[in-house]
């Protein structure tokens, strides 16, 4: 019988006996391993990757020059299939539960002894021969992943299949939003790519982490969970935002529709009842219809009012007559307020849309096609004598059917109805570069905190569409993109400064998780943060 490769093992621990004890006290070999070498720090665990394969990382926490987070954060950045697993003292407990969120693999407590690490390496060693259609050390961990879920249930109703310990728990649907006007925006191979990173990120997050399986289902992702969490809800809902941000990091054009959500339900009954919470998984994707893009469904499907106490077309349209007639007659407004008076009506027709649960999009679509044509042709509004004004509204005429949700839909109708007001003026508007100048001086003074464009519109007394559109119109830049420059340019000050960890500077600046933040800064200086500092400072 020919005898499997062992995987190689670096270990990185700055107390000399534990180098010396770590590779003597257990039999590596017969787990599966090879000790690859014996390092004293990060930066020289760094060193000895570079330009040779390594499977596993054993690296203590509390290190001079890199500590083991860092280590883990950096060796990710670097596009290395390696697991890092955090060796730590009993102190450290807490410490290096937060260091999964930066890409450790596991963690091990010096206190354990022996049997504890040989049996951790033991189930390490059974993961990496999942994982490896690849031969060890190649990184392409991510092979022979694409797989339908009619087919992973098709094999759990089958006879032979493996009982207790794998069965499901819950199943989930994870699919991108707005996927009809992404293909507008993007065209179908970028959006397929997209959807095909959301697979990878799930792959990532749930069958390296040993909780489940990950399939295809049409244009969604699959998520089987077959190990038992605390509180499924939770534990979907921080599955979804840890897929929302890394959708960010992948889209640095910010657009808002670049997004998933995820419906869940409870699979009851074992294997037998996959269909029928997939059923009830895919009813629950109807629900985004008022909860808007990044929803988090947990099925079954509460009862709804739905259409019959959703406003009908005519109510909406005899009401926005009224305020486009109160604008005729009232003191003569300024462009802005006339703006801001339409705005805040489609604000009330989308909060009765998520009031009355809507699962389907066709009334307020309706309603939308037919207010553009009450703006441009069936009122006295100054928009409907300007031609350019009714050709930025017109220009919507044409996406208004691709959208399968409320909320961006009627935000892609205010920010039309604000640009047809700015098309009435020409050349820039001192307002508005003025507008944008505050706007920038409130993110320099709080992008250590949480901001948005409606906290800081709300500063400024302004409505959030409007301060979109100038700083698209008279700044050339997303008012999102603006905040991430502040940020990324205050943690090269601080990197720079050299006092700070790395995951320390993530919170100084308003990040928050470490390695959204790492991958973000590497996106957008072409740098880790550990090269910036070595580079730079």
């Amino acid at each position: 019988m020919r005898e499997l490769p062992l995987y190689t093992i670096l270990i990185v621990e700055d107390e000399e006996v534990f180098r010396r004890v770590l590779p003597l006290i257990i039999d590596w070999s017969s787990l599966g391993f090879s000790i690859a070498g014996t390092v004293e720090n990060g930066r020289k665990a760094l060193e000895f990757c570079e330009g040779r394969s390594v499977d596993v990382v054993l690296t203590d926490i509390r290190m001079p020059i890199l500590n083991g987070i860092e280590l883990a954060m950096e060796l990710r950045l670097r596009s290395s299939g390696t697991k890092v697993v955090l060796l730590s003292a009993f102190d450290d407990f807490e410490y290096a539960r937060k260091g999964i969120e930066c890409g450790v693999y596991g963690y091990i407590l010096k206190s354990e002894g022996e049997e504890e690490i040989e049996r951790y390496f033991a189930g390490l060693r059974r993961r990496l021969d999942e994982e490896g259609a690849a031969p060890p050390g190649s990184g392409n961990l991510d092979s022979g992943r694409e797989r339908s879920l009619a087919s992973l249930i098709e094999a759990a109703e089958a006879p032979n299949a493996a009982e207790e310990g794998t069965a499901p728990l819950a199943l989930a649907l994870v699919d991108l939003d707005e996927w009809p006007m992404l293909e507008r925006q993007l065209g179908p191979q970028a959006v397929h790519e997209l959807r095909d990173l959301v697979r990878l990120e799930l792959v990532e997050l749930v069958e390296k982490a040993g909780l489940g399986s990950v399939a295809d289902h049409g244009r969604s992702v699959a998520v089987v969970l077959s190990a038992r969490v605390e509180a499924p809800n939770l534990f979907f809902s921080t599955l979804l935002g840890e897929v929302n941000s890394r959708l960010a990091i992948a889209d640095l054009n910010h657009r808002e529709t670049t997004s998933v959500s995820l419906s869940f339900a409870a699979v009851e009954g074992g294997r037998a009842g996959l269909g029928t919470a997939l059923e009830r998984a895919s009813a629950g994707l109807a629900e985004r219809v008022s909860k808007g893009p990044r929803s988090c469904v947990e099925t079954p499907v509460r009862s709804s009012r739905g259409l019959e106490s959703f406003p009908s077309e005519t109510t909406l349209v005899g009401e926005l007559r009224a305020v486009l007639d109160g604008l005729r007659t009232s003191r003569p407004p300024t462009r802005e307020g006339e703006a801001t008076a339409i705005i805040e009506f489609l604000d009330g027709v989308e909060a009765r849309a998520v009031d009355c649960r809507l699962q389907l999009i066709r009334p307020v679509a309706d309603f939308a096609s037919r207010a553009v044509v009450v703006l441009t042709r069936e009122s006295e509004s100054p928009l409907a004598e300007s031609p350019s004004a009714v050709a930025v509204l017109d220009s919507i005429l044409a996406e208004i059917p691709l959208y399968e949700t409320a909320s961006p839909l009627l935000g892609r109708l205010k920010h039309a109805v604000s640009d047809a007001f700015g098309a009435l003026d020409s050349g820039l508007d001192p307002r508005g570069i003025r507008l944008v100048r505050e706007a920038i001086e409130c993110m320099q003074a709080a992008y250590q905190g949480s901001i948005s464009l409606e906290s800081v519109a709300a500063r400024l007394k302004v409505h959030p569409v409007h301060l979109s559109r100038v700083f698209s119109r008279d700044y050339g830049k997303t008012f999102t993109s603006v905040l991430t420059g502040i940020r990324i340019e205050a943690a090269k000050e601080l990197l720079a400064d050299g006092r700070y960890k790395i995951y320390e500077i993530a919170d100084l600046v308003g990040f928050g998780k470490p390695r959204y933040f790492s991958e973000l800064f590497k996106k957008m200086t072409g740098y880790t943060p550990l090269e910036y500092r070595g580079k730079f400072t």
